[in-house]
């Protein structure tokens, strides 16, 4: 009978403390996002559009 009362009390002991530190915890607020953040428009570009440049070396003087 010991036996059942220590499984008892230690079940009672173990909802207690759930109980306590759900109580004593603050509470966790929830962030709101709003917008998409994975969305890209497409760029409305044609190969008229887009043109290579063309650099120039540059010597810098010490």
């Amino acid at each position: 009978m010991s036996f059942f009362r220590l499984v008892f009390f230690l079940i009672i002991a173990y909802l207690a403390s759930k109980v306590i530190k759900s109580i004593m915890s603050p509470s966790q607020k929830q962030t709101e996002i709003r917008g998409n953040p994975n969305k890209h428009d497409p760029l409305d570009l044609s190969k008229s559009d887009v043109e290579d440049v063309e650099f120039e070396e540059i010597d810098e003087k010490k």
